[in-house]
């Protein structure tokens, strides 16, 4: 090569390492992206013990509502959470005049002797304390959603195991579909404060027969002036809505139903969703004012006015907590029954944290019918129901 023509190669390879560098120099080294981590959740809304919310007046009597307690005794390490809400309710009824306890269903997860003899044990806590009411979840059935809705629920829980229920020791236990069975019952509970309840229990997705036998029942004569309340698994989603497969069912595809919808499970032969029960049981009797239900887990609660044309609105409550660390961390339901005689205060209380939920979601209040006056014992008819 040319001694010309190798100066000229050694000054361009000069110029172009120049170069480079000097964009090189120019241009900060790009830092190595961090891995993207996720942040906690924020915690919820908590207040010190003590209400945060109050209507005017004086609390009548309190009812407790239990969500789903299946995540407390599928894990031993969460059970006694379970325990201690039972143990909060009993330690409390007096200073609270705790008078009902409704539970929504799955009470278990799996539907193994392990989880309902845990269950059975925080539940017997209020065994001759206060009246319960277990209605049954796809969860509590041998198997999910089992078509032949086969469960052991009698076996732990017999209609016998609690005298304040039991119908031979003057219980609230009044008529079952099936002899003895607690997966469809109705129940009549007079309050403290002098308002009738009729509380139908079904089980989850009922059938075509069970809601008819519940119609019969809501329409007897004696249950006329009572305050109904159906007590179900699944009818109220977190969304607000009531759950319905309807504008689902022409679609082949199973997984783009609604989730948890009864008809997605094998239930689906002989069932009925929440819009379903409403328009064939709820909105049809005037008696019903209350709904209660859980199971959904797109939200912890929400809360439904439905109005219905020369009746009484019906409030439809749903609540699950399942979701929440440690099985549910001991949030339950308070209804607290104010001495007007219709005002009804809703709260969200852990005896875990010894706290509130104070968003709107988790206090509120509505109100029902009146209850009638409640008859005060004077000298006069004291004798009388002597005398009778």
């Amino acid at each position: 090569m040319k001694p010309t023509r190798l100066l000229c190669c050694l000054l361009i390879c000069f110029c172009s390492i120049a170069l480079f560098s000097g964009e090189a120099m120019s241009k900060p080294k790009k830092k190595k992206a961090k891995p993207s981590v996720q942040k906690p959740a924020k915690p919820p809304v908590l207040k010190p013990a003590g209400p945060p919310i109050q209507a005017k007046g004086k609390v009548a009597w309190t009812m407790v509502v239990l969500p789903d307690t299946q995540n407390y005794v599928q894990y031993p390490e969460n059970r006694e959470i379970f325990n201690q809400i039972t143990q909060w309710i009993k330690d409390n009824k007096e200073k609270r005049n705790i008078a009902l306890v409704l539970h929504e269903g799955d009470i278990v997860n799996n539907s193994t002797p392990e989880q309902w003899t845990a269950a059975q044990a925080a539940m017997k806590t209020l065994d001759g304390v206060v009246p319960y009411i277990l209605t049954l979840g796809n969860h509590d059935y041998q198997v999910a959603g089992d078509a032949q809705r086969r469960t052991p629920v009698n076996q732990y829980f017999p209609i016998t195991a609690n005298p304040l229920v039991d119908p031979k020791c003057g219980g609230i236990a009044k008529g079952f579909y099936k002899d003895g069975e607690l997966q469809n019952a109705y129940y009549e509970f007079t309050a403290p404060d002098g308002r009738g309840f009729l509380i139908c229990s079904l089980e989850f997705g009922p059938r075509e027969k069970v809601v008819e036998w519940a119609n019969e029942i809501a329409a007897k004569k004696e249950y006329a002036d009572h305050t109904a309340i159906l007590l179900t698994h699944a009818y109220l989603k977190g969304n607000a809505k009531r759950d319905n497969h309807v504008p689902y069912k022409h679609i082949a595809a199973k997984k783009k139903m609604p989730r948890g919808n009864p008809h997605t499970h094998l239930l689906k032969a002989d069932t009925n969703d929440g819009e379903e029960l409403w328009t064939k049981l709820v909105a049809p009797n005037p008696n019903f004012q209350l709904t209660f239900s859980g199971h959904f887990t797109d939200k912890p609660g929400a809360y439904l006015r439905s109005p219905r044309s020369g009746m009484s609105p019906v409030y439809q409550l749903f609540f699950n907590r399942q979701t929440d660390p440690n099985g549910g961390d001991g949030w339950i339901r308070l209804l607290e029954f104010m001495d007007d005689g219709k005002t009804v205060q809703v709260k969200t209380y852990s005896p875990k944290f010894d706290q509130y939920e104070t968003d709107a979601v988790n206090q509120f209040f509505f109100p029902l019918s009146p209850a009638p006056p409640k008859v005060k014992d004077t000298a006069e008819n004291t004798a009388e129901k002597k005398a009778a």
